[in-house]
């Protein structure tokens, strides 16, 4: 299911995340995960040139939209170690 985030975080930035939420400066959804520990509060749009996501996949998250094939991509990064 594809969903709009406006960014995905890692654990240890967590609060950060939040806080983006609470003070109304992340205008969509913050994922948060847990798995990837030191990944930083990072936009959607800007995981796109960072992470090795297949053509279509890439296009769809420099849009910041979200996926299951984008998440696939994600946790098996460097920041799911």
């Amino acid at each position: 299911t594809n969903s709009s985030a406006w960014a995905v975080v890692g654990i240890e930035g967590a609060k950060e995340g939040v806080l983006q939420v609470k003070e109304g400066k992340a205008y969509n959804k913050v994922l948060i995960y847990p798995q990837c520990k030191d990944l930083p509060l990072t936009p959607i749009e800007d995981l796109a040139d960072q992470l090795p996501f297949p053509a279509e996949v890439k296009e769809q998250v420099s849009k910041g939209i979200w996926s299951k094939n984008a998440e696939e991509v994600l946790l098996e990064s460097k920041w799911a170690r």
